[in-house]
């Protein structure tokens, strides 16, 4: 399979969780289960941790607990089917053959109750990626759906510091318009976007204005774009995804979008793009419309470059330094 697909976000540890599915069941409903990734040609896979912001304070962190330990303990187990991506040699060792890669995430912070200490836990844990809230409002931020449009709190601006402490990347899907900029302006690396769309294409609360497009790209991110149908238009289909990977590449070029499907954290999936197993539709169609070289740097590359840059180094080995 020459295909390698890099899907930055897939609502799986929820979804698995809430509904008490098997991932690597063949007849699993998951839309990026075990046998749709591998039909897709899905090499890294990025997996959420996602706690509804409406939960009471310490049941959220059980939930997102438990959601560690589904993914360190069924998901990654024995490491034959699929490991951790955590450091940026573990970028250099994905191929096209060999265990799928998950990439650990947080989607919002509201289950961490404002604890720094519980954010490195976390990342200690192997989530590299954190997305400060979703959409409505913390103690951190300001999300889209919250109306007062409020920038960072100072304790958001310590998560900031952490999360980059321990080179990890901030993701500012869900964020509000203020809470993004004062994201760009603390930047201390790459600012990514994992799943959203072209606000110039669809004026929906969840996407990106194109000013904000430039300013990831210029913090050297990437912006991911998802397939949820109200994000795309009116009608949300399979076209209107490629109208709005049309505006971004005329806006920042092909080196600064990539895919974050959402699978599994949308009730409404796009029509040919339901399940992870259609990647090799939207190969065809970006093959077609933008060449071969941009598909695959849409599709593998742009996700790959950053996090290789990005992601710590593997710590060295005890025993080798003792020698």
């Amino acid at each position: 399979m020459d295909r390698m697909v890099w899907d930055a976000h897939a609502d799986v540890l929820w979804r698995t969780a809430a509904q008490r599915l098997d991932f690597y069941q063949l007849s699993s409903p998951l839309s990026a289960g075990w046998h749709r990734l591998r039909q897709g040609g899905v090499r890294v896979q990025g997996f959420p941790l996602f706690v509804p912001p409406d939960r009471p304070a310490g049941e959220g962190w059980n939930l997102l607990l438990d959601q560690l330990a589904l993914f360190h303990d069924r998901i990654v187990s024995d490491g034959s089917k699929v490991t951790p991506l955590c450091y940026r040699e573990d970028v250099a060792n994905v191929g096209r053959t060999g265990p799928v890669r998950g990439l650990l995430c947080l989607e919002g912070c509201y289950a961490l109750e404002g604890s720094v200490e519980r954010l490195s836990l976390c990342m200690h844990l192997g989530v590299r990626v954190v997305g400060l809230t979703w959409n409505e409002a913390n103690g951190l931020a300001d999300g889209v759906g919250e109306p007062r449009g409020g920038g960072l709190t100072s304790l958001g601006r310590r998560f900031i510091k952490e999360i980059w402490r321990r080179s990890g990347v901030v993701d500012v899907a869900h964020l509000g318009e203020a809470a993004f900029w004062d994201v760009i302006r603390e930047a201390r690396g790459p600012v990514i976007c994992t799943h959203a769309g072209m606000k110039a294409v669809w004026p929906h609360r969840r996407n990106l204005s194109d000013g904000q497009l430039r300013a990831l790209a210029e913090s050297g991110g990437v912006v991911g774009l998802a397939f949820v149908p109200a994000f795309l238009g009116p009608r949300g289909r399979f076209e209107d995804l490629l109208l709005h990977v049309d505006h971004a590449l005329e806006v920042v070029g092909d080196r600064h979008v990539a895919f974050g499907s959402d699978f599994d954290g949308t009730e409404e999936p796009l029509e040919g793009l339901e399940t992870a197993s259609q990647y090799p539709a939207l190969e065809r169609a970006l093959n077609t419309r933008f060449g071969a070289e941009t598909a695959r740097r849409l599709l593998w590359d742009n996700w790959r470059d950053l996090f290789a840059r990005t992601l710590p180094q593997k710590p060295a080995d005890n025993a080798a330094s003792a020698r």
